[in-house]
């Protein structure tokens, strides 16, 4: 497991966003002072989600010894008539789920458990070689399928070691049944399963705008089958005035291609591009140690101001193409699957789970998002209800509604009205809608709206309703938006950031328009224009965390739950 430090960060941003947003997204203004508590919560590693009722499937079965006529297969066959039976304390029984899956219990139907106990452990592993012990005990007197909670753990191997009975030193199982819990939702994070479907089913039918999405996707570098990822070991990154980039540009940039690999993958079934996507996140799991960052500095040091940023960044991307791969017949192998959870839990995770005082609202509701994502990914619902905890603070204080009050909901750490003020970029005059980096300008305060849409829309799928819990403020601040971008006025009323707007066109729109307009019928005139403008000028992607909206949520509609 890796250990995460404290690290600093440059990242060239995407030039083509309209020169908005400048080196590393210009994070942070000086103005505004960037301090943090990389102090992490304990983590939970299996506190897995949902109760301990689903039934798993075990498609391979072994046992350490057998007896003739009484194999391993006879345990897991349904049938209390048979059994598996081997003799010598020690014999061990061991169950293959096919795949990492969250285990909760083990049940165990003894043969002839009315007449002797069974001393026994239960082991969980996830590779098959290495066990932990799960359980340690003794049977009950009875032929009922016994059962024996664990604590929830992701694990594919499940094995039963019997160390003899009162009678004599024979393992003898009538029956064994694995459960798991319900759990998160998989795939999860921004796309589920039926949507996946759906639009694999467009593109087989070469229904628009999928299809020329696809096609587009495939003819760019991202998409390219000779695209190989540069990872490193150590990640530096500044910004501003600083020139120092190891390996964040490129990090971001391999981010997208294995996103924009897989989704190929999937939705045409070529299974080189999902192989590829693969490779791409097993070059950077097997590879990255550390994200290099001094929180002490970050606010005097060019070369330390990005890196909370990128850690959320790529806390938002990475998991967006590894959850789709280890959720659907990818081959992804599950040491490779461990070694990327553990990238992004030692890694990338510590830098963003408490959020970061001072910081601009892009900054933390992308931090919010990737919070999700991992904890989503892991099967963590500490990380999980964390992510969700630091949307749920900054969506209020970052899109202002009149009911507010006379000014914004403050953050704790503007505690007087100069310090607010000067947190939303000098604006005094607060409409519905307006955002906190809306003075700064259109181009962060989009990447705060994505962020925030991006958790909506993964929270739903985990059964949160996120969307419907601030509704009113995403809405308004989408439909305002969207209407100077319409307009393209950058010369306004004075009262509006005085009188001069920064505007420009980012991806971020298809999934909040998909799920308001398209799913709940709101009427967002503002945000429908925008978003056939974005479709028609082909804005699809960028190396940040707005990729591909148009081809995974353009007008998929309200499909199934997971």
């Amino acid at each position: 497991m890796r250990t995460a430090h404290g690290f600093g960060a440059r990242f060239g941003i995407l030039a083509a966003m309209v020169g908005l947003i400048g080196a590393c997204g210009g994070e942070p203004e000086a103005e505004i002072g960037i301090e943090g508590d990389e102090e992490v919560v304990a983590q939970e590693e299996d506190a897995l989600v949902g109760a301990c009722d689903t039934k798993l499937g075990v498609p391979g079965i072994s046992a350490s010894v057998t007896q003739d006529g009484n194999p391993a297969s006879q345990a897991v066959d349904g049938d209390l008539a048979t059994r598996w039976s081997g003799l010598g304390k020690g014999a061990n029984i061991t169950a293959d789920l096919g795949a990492q899956k969250p285990v909760c219990s083990v049940g165990v139907a003894w043969y002839q458990g009315d007449t002797r106990t069974n001393a026994f452990t239960v082991g969980l592993s996830s590779d098959g070689t290495n066990f932990t012990q799960a359980y340690s005990g003794t049977s009950l007197m009875n032929t009922s399928l016994q059962t024996y909670p664990v604590t929830p753990t992701n694990a594919r191997y499940v094995r039963l070691t019997v160390n003899g009975n009162t009678v004599n030193d024979w393992a003898s199982v009538n029956e064994l049944q694995i459960t798991g819990t319900t759990g998160f939702k998989h795939p999860g994070i921004l796309s589920s399963k039926a949507q996946l479907d759906f639009v694999k089913a467009k593109v087989a039918a070469g229904a628009e705008p999928w299809t020329s999405l696809v096609k587009k996707a495939k003819a760019g570098k991202w998409g390219n089958l000779a695209y190989v990822a540069t990872p490193v070991p150590e990640m530096k990154c500044g910004n501003g005035s600083s020139s120092l980039d190891q390996g964040c540009s490129a990090a971001m940039n391999d981010a997208l291609a294995a996103y924009t690999q897989t989704l190929i993958g999937y939705y045409t079934g070529d299974k080189a591009y999902t192989a590829n996507a693969i490779k791409i996140l097993n070059a950077w799991s097997s590879t990255l140690d550390v994200l290099i960052f001094d929180k002490t500095k970050i606010s005097t040091d060019p070369d330390q101001n990005n890196g909370p940023l990128v850690s959320a960044w790529l806390a938002e991307s990475f998991p967006r193409s590894a959850e789709i791969l280890r959720y659907t017949d990818s081959g992804w192998a599950s040491a490779d699957i461990q070694r990327f959870s553990d990238m992004m839990t030692g890694v990338f995770l510590p830098h963003i789970i408490n959020g970061w005082t001072h910081a601009n609202s892009n900054w933390v509701l992308s931090m919010a998002n990737g919070v999700v994502n991992i904890g989503v990914f892991t099967n963590n619902k500490a990380t999980f209800d964390k992510g969700l905890a630091l949307w749920r603070t900054r969506v209020p204080q970052n899109m202002y509604l009149t009911k507010d009050g006379p000014l914004p909901i403050a953050p704790p750490e503007y505690n007087t009205t100069e310090k607010l003020i000067n947190s939303w970029y000098g604006q005094t005059t607060f409409v519905d809608g307006i955002n906190q980096e809306t003075c700064r300008d259109f181009g962060h305060t989009q990447m705060g709206i994505a962020s925030t849409v991006a958790a909506a829309e993964t929270a739903r799928l985990q059964g949160v309703n996120l969307y419907g819990e601030q509704e009113t403020r995403i809405v308004a601040a989408m439909e305002f938006i969207a209407k100077y971008m319409n307009a393209k006025q950058t010369t306004v009323a004075s009262w509006l950031c005085g009188g001069t707007l920064k505007l420009g066109d980012l991806p971020a729109w298809e999934i909040g328009y998909n799920h308001y307009a398209k799913r709940l019928g709101k009427a967002m005139p503002e945000t429908a224009t925008t978003v056939a403008r974005t479709r028609a000028a082909s804005l699809t992607h960028t190396n940040l965390q707005m990729a591909w909206e148009a081809l995974t949520h353009g007008d998929v509609g309200n499909l199934p739950l997971p």
